[in-house]
């Protein structure tokens, strides 16, 4: 929670994520699935975004409502055009930034937590007539923590974790590289 947790709360809080609202999780490992928790325990509508189906099950069980394999089923993300007014990117990749901006609602907000491995690339237009913002995540203050901390306490959410002994380290690597952690892999020394 003090390392990924806080890295998803501080910007769902300070970007004005409320009960009622159409969220969405770019990614659904590490850090994204602890903000498809909060958000569900906000009392959003989350929608978890990944590359394959093979998430669905696990980001259902977390409390997403909705979930959108993004390269099996690239017309289903084209179908969510409008919808979302919030959309938390975890990701490390480059992906098309456009397809997501167009998921926006109008004055919907992106916010980049993951970092790409590359230059970000987006039509401009689409931000300016629908009014949306793309703005970076930001680190938790001492005052973020606790009040992050105490969420958890009372809707009992705890990182989803798998413990590897360290002999095992080579294979837990390619365990992650492989998109195989659900959802942070620990190596216990």
């Amino acid at each position: 929670l003090m390392c990924a947790g806080i890295s998803v709360w501080s910007p769902i809080r300070h970007n004005n994520v409320r009960a009622g609202m159409e969220t969405a999780v770019l990614g659904v490992g590490g850090l994204g699935h602890l903000a498809v928790k909060f958000l569900a325990k906000m009392g959003t509508q989350v929608t978890g975004l990944s590359t394959t189906s093979s998430k669905e099950d696990n980001t259902r069980k977390l409390g997403a409502t909705d979930f959108i394999a993004t390269k099996e089923s690239p017309e289903d993300l084209k179908k969510a055009a409008g919808r979302f007014d919030f959309i938390l990117s975890t990701v490390s990749a480059n992906v098309d930034w456009d397809a997501y901006i167009n998921a926006l609602a109008p004055e919907g907000t992106l916010v980049i937590c993951g970092i790409p491995d590359g230059a970000i690339s987006f039509t401009p237009f689409p931000l300016i007539i629908g009014k949306k913002s793309i703005v970076g995540g930001r680190d938790g203050s001492p005052s973020d923590t606790r009040e992050m901390l105490e969420f958890c306490k009372t809707h009992n959410i705890t990182p989803r974790c798998e413990q590897f002994a360290m002999q095992d380290i080579n294979q837990v690597v390619q365990h992650v590289r492989d998109g195989k952690a659900r959802f942070r892999a620990v190596v216990k020394v």
